[in-house]
């Protein structure tokens, strides 16, 4: 990947939540900061369990424990719904991804693009990563 290099500036996380549901499924909700628009999660369990449904749609993918399930969503800045179907008590690690569509604010910045140079792609954007971690 090529980045400019940057100083860390503190920048609102995704608003991410896990409820347990009476039935034992897990509903994991992911909003993006404002800005936001792609939203990539990488899920790891130490439990073994189900991807049942992403945004209503059902998934039925295995979620091995140890190994990451990863769900890209683009354009969401409503957010992304997740529901999980572990086998029993454990743990959830969430990294996400969120990709916003300006530089931060606080860093310095960019140096003036030449006038034949364009924008293209991911450019002038930031790449806010992290990590939450639940249990059930």
């Amino acid at each position: 990947m090529d980045a400019a290099p940057a100083p860390f500036v503190p920048t609102p996380a995704p608003a991410i939540t896990l409820v347990k549901q009476p039935d034992g499924s897990l509903v994991l909700r992911a909003v993006p900061p404002p800005g936001g628009r792609d939203l990539v999660l990488a899920l790891k369990s130490d439990t073994p369990g189900t991807v049942e449904s992403v945004q209503g749609v059902p998934a039925a993918t295995p979620l091995p424990p140890g190994g990451p399930v990863r769900i890209a969503f683009d354009a969401a800045p409503q957010g992304v719904t997740v529901v999980l179907r572990p086998a029993g008590p454990g743990k959830l690690e969430v990294s996400y991804l969120a990709k916003l569509d300006r530089w931060p604010a606080g860093a310095p910045p960019l140096p003036k693009r030449p006038a034949d140079v364009m924008a293209f792609g991911d450019s002038d954007t930031t790449d806010l990563t992290g990590t939450r971690r639940f249990s059930w």
